[in-house]
């Protein structure tokens, strides 16, 4: 039996991705083992095209490589022309999630994956942050009530004690152990609900919870608002990228910049809470887009990635980050005020 290498994502979705990825490929005949999860670092995309992957390998919900045996996404800045070494691949724009990118290959390929609608339906919430369809407040994803927002939560906040790398592969060990609590939980499809009951993922979020009174009270300090748009700077005190729903609730983008794994990134996303009549008035349908943050962001380095409404990008140095900043906040006004 041939062994495929999956590699993903550092994030609820990519985690998921994986998850389905090794439950399809096994139905398929194949041996499935998680690699480390990939990030989306400057160092990462210079050296892709050398990556030394163990090979035969599978990437989810990450940019495309032309060695790959298997590739799923659903990040429209990632879209790619698959070569011929790629034998299965599932590329869709549309998708709230890779997971649901992995869903829907599987039903063409009339492959059962079990019970996972609402462990896909979770991962679409996060991945999109369709959180008013689905009555989550501001609050709740900034101190979450509901299991999977908390597991999500972990992997934004993990302490110094434990990587994002580190948790990514133990929940994975945890969603694919052979347990028959795993078992119990396939029927009722409430993988995440386990996880969020794990003491590790328990450990990360009490932490966070008492440093976040202190952040709230701080976050003015450290943002502003210029227009429709909330600039704010997360290098010092990292705050929670859904804080300004709760000081600027009018604002419509936010843009911040912040230290992931000691590097430092820049996070552009819209409010989530705001109205659907004015999105569509500044940013368009996914047909007919007039703002795309994620082919925006690639004005500002062609290393960045995301979607319509999010996007993200590493830089090497403060300098080049502040610049970046700079650059992306006066694209979004140019849009904005047209």
């Amino acid at each position: 039996m041939e062994t495929l290498h999956v590699y993903y994502h550092m994030d609820l979705d990519g985690i998921i991705s994986a998850y389905l990825a090794k439950k399809l490929f096994e139905k398929m005949n194949y041996k499935v083992v998680f690699e480390k999860p990939l990030d989306y670092s400057p160092e990462s995309r210079k050296s892709w095209e050398k990556y030394k992957f163990k090979t035969p390998f599978i990437i989810v919900d990450f940019i495309y490589h032309k060695k790959a045996f298997a590739w799923f996404d659903h990040h429209a800045s990632n879209e790619a022309k698959v070569s011929d070494n790629t034998k299965y691949h599932y590329f869709n724009k549309e998708c709230n999630s890779c997971s649901s990118v992995i869903q829907k290959f599987a039903k063409q390929q009339k492959i059962c994956l079990g019970r996972t609608f609402r462990l896909i339906k979770q991962t679409n919430i996060v991945d999109s942050a369709k959180y008013v369809m689905n009555k989550i407040k501001p609050m709740e994803t900034i101190i979450p009530k509901k299991d999977f927002m908390k597991v999500a939560k972990a992997l934004d906040v993990v302490s110094d004690e434990m990587s994002v790398s580190e948790l990514s592969r133990k929940i994975l060990k945890d969603l694919s152990s052979n347990t028959l609590k795993e078992f119990f939980d396939s029927l009722f499809d409430a993988r995440l609900e386990r996880i969020a009951k794990q003491d590790y993922i328990k450990k990360i979020l009490e932490k966070n919870k008492t440093e976040t009174e202190k952040k709230l009270k701080e976050f003015p300090n450290y943002s502003k608002k210029d227009g429709l748009i909330v600039i704010y700077d997360s290098t010092k005190i990292e705050f929670d990228r859904f804080m300004p729903a709760l000081f600027y609730p009018e604002t419509i983008v936010w843009v911040g910049l912040l230290k992931v794994n000691n590097k430092l990134s820049l996070r552009v996303g819209r409010n989530p809470w705001f109205s659907e009549d004015e999105y569509i008035k500044y940013f368009g349908t996914m047909d007919k887009p007039k703002i795309h943050i994620g082919n925006l962001l690639k004005k500002v380095s062609k290393d960045a990635g995301g979607h319509q409404y999010v996007g993200g990008v590493q830089f090497s140095t403060e300098k080049e980050a502040r610049k970046g900043m700079e650059k992306i906040v006066k694209l979004l006004k140019e849009k904005l005020e047209s």
